[in-house]
């Protein structure tokens, strides 16, 4: 637009004229049209001109206009300063010049709207050149952010890649050490099965060879089952006796067995939880250790819990032997002073376990083989009797099939190991057919029960034909007696011969 304009007033022609105060027009100027070389006639309307200019432009209504002279409309201007005409042009130019077609105000009052008009559309035009730019730098920075955040997204993504291949490189290390050490530990684990079988055949023959020359001695078992009962009695006077006399260790040691008892009543098949009922135990323990009064009090508290346990719950349910030998025996690798205690109090109860038995025809008979009496004075039923002393045996069983912790396979030795059964049924094996009562098959069938098919895999054929022995020869010796166990156990025989194998009860779950 701007150089439309200066198009046109590039064909335009100023002159001024001073006209008198008088003159009804004021001092304008004069547009004149090029004129033609010698052509007077060709002057023209100019306003009318430049007026159809700027309506062709669009902008000629925005134009104000001025009344001058003879009434025509035109844009003031402010009169220009150049020199007079001397008289000789102004001569030559009135008798040359056409007359002016109007006379106009200046050329700054005609121009001022145009360039106000062109410096509004300047300003427009610097405002959308400018929004271009701005909006030219935000897709740019729109770019750069979008290129930063894909720089950022790679590596984000690398080092997640690497964290991975960190991550499966250490897992496989971890796999290949926990392959190594179940390898290692199943490698330990096979050297102390064959040491312990080495062991145990060594007993097994040994106790065959006596068993065949009729050597089993049993004032050696009654010696053992003596000493037990010594120990007993040194429970009593070293151990319980201090602490009654303790009155303030009495009511720790109170506070701790109230927390240790309701243990036992809480085991279950599930070897996760057998492990969290231990920690606690442990932990509870392990706080008297610093006082050896204290200590030795809490292991035959224990011990005489550990009993009861069997005498009630395994004789009603025998399959619930199986995570309290599994605790038993993980106290007894970690505590060895419970060792003796317990066997203590399980042939107070239960002598049969030695395989020790004597004549119950007397009092001091009946008491030494567990007999007890009722609160009537009594001696209890024999059912009742044989109920719990079959939940004892059962205990012991499974205390003997068990394989030992595996913390402790290399650092201990099985602390009631199969060599014991095999010891009790060689005992009872030779026994005096005299001495046997209808108990001792129960006892014999529950053996069977919780260890028979554990037995024959340790033994073989030494172990078949001990287990022969007991259910076939020995039952044979006392048919005429019509032992209701000795019936039971001749049908586990007859089964086992059937069927080739030994049912048992199950193992723990994890």
């Amino acid at each position: 637009m701007r150089f439309a304009v200066e198009e046109l007033l590039d064909h335009v022609e100023v002159q001024e004229d001073v006209l008198g105060y008088g003159n009804c027009e004021a001092d304008g100027v004069q547009l004149w049209m090029p004129r033609k070389e010698g052509n007077k006639a060709d002057t023209v309307n100019l306003l009318a001109t430049l007026r159809a200019q700027l309506e062709r432009m669009h902008i000629s209504d925005k134009i104000p206009k001025l009344r001058v002279g003879g009434g025509a409309f035109v844009r003031p201007r402010a009169a220009s300063h150049a020199p007079a005409a001397t008289a000789v042009q102004e001569e030559t130019r009135e008798s040359a010049a056409p007359a002016p077609v109007h006379t106009m105000a200046t050329a700054a009052e005609l121009l001022r709207p145009l360039r106000s008009k062109m410096e509004d559309l300047e300003r427009t035009n610097r405002a959308e050149v400018e929004r271009v730019v701005a909006q030219k730098k935000k897709a740019e920075e729109e770019r750069g952010r979008l290129e930063q955040q894909r720089r950022e997204r790679a590596a984000r993504e690398e080092q997640e890649r690497r964290r991975r291949e960190e991550e499966e490189k250490q897992r496989k290390i971890a796999q290949e050490k926990e392959a190594a050490a179940a390898a290692a530990q199943r490698e330990r684990a096979e050297k102390e099965r064959l040491r312990q079988e080495a062991e145990t055949r060594k007993a097994a023959e040994a106790e065959a060879a006596k068993r065949q020359r009729g050597a089993v001695d049993f004032q050696e078992v009654e010696d053992e089952y003596m000493r037990h009962m010594e120990r007993i009695r040194t429970i009593k006077s070293d151990i319980v006796e201090p602490v009654k006399r303790d009155a303030e260790l009495r009511k720790l040691l109170a506070q701790h067995k109230r927390k240790i008892n309701p243990k036992f009543g809480q085991l279950t098949n599930s070897n996760a939880h057998l492990m969290e009922l231990l920690r606690d135990m442990v932990g509870l323990v392990d706080a008297t250790r610093s006082n050896v009064a204290a200590y030795r009090w809490i292991l035959n508290f224990i011990a005489k819990a550990i009993v009861s346990q069997a005498e009630t719950e395994t004789r009603v349910k025998p399959e619930t032997a199986v995570p309290l030998a599994t605790l038993t025996l993980h106290l007894l690798c970690r505590y060895p002073e419970l060792h003796e205690l317990l066997l203590a109090r399980i042939v107070k109860k239960c002598p049969f376990v030695l395989g020790y038995t004597c004549n119950i025809d007397t009092e001091e008979g009946r008491t030494r083989m567990g007999w007890k009496r009722n609160s009537d004075g009594k001696w209890e039923d024999e059912t009742t009797y044989d109920e719990r002393m079959g939940g004892m045996m059962t205990l012991y069983a499974v205390i003997s099939r068990s394989p030992l912790p595996t913390e402790f396979i290399t650092t201990k030795e099985h602390p009631i190991s199969m060599a014991h059964s095999w010891k009790m049924l060689a005992r009872i094996g030779n026994q005096n057919p005299a001495l046997l009562t209808n108990t001792h098959f129960v006892l014999l069938g529950s053996w069977w029960d919780a260890a028979a098919s554990h037995f024959l895999l340790r033994y073989a054929n030494q172990g078949s034909k001990l287990l022969r022995v007991i259910a076939d020869d020995l039952t044979t010796a006392v048919a005429d007696r019509k032992y209701v166990g000795a019936a039971r156990l001749r049908i586990l025989l007859e089964e086992w011969q059937q069927t080739g194998s030994i049912k048992s009860f199950p193992e723990m779950a994890a």
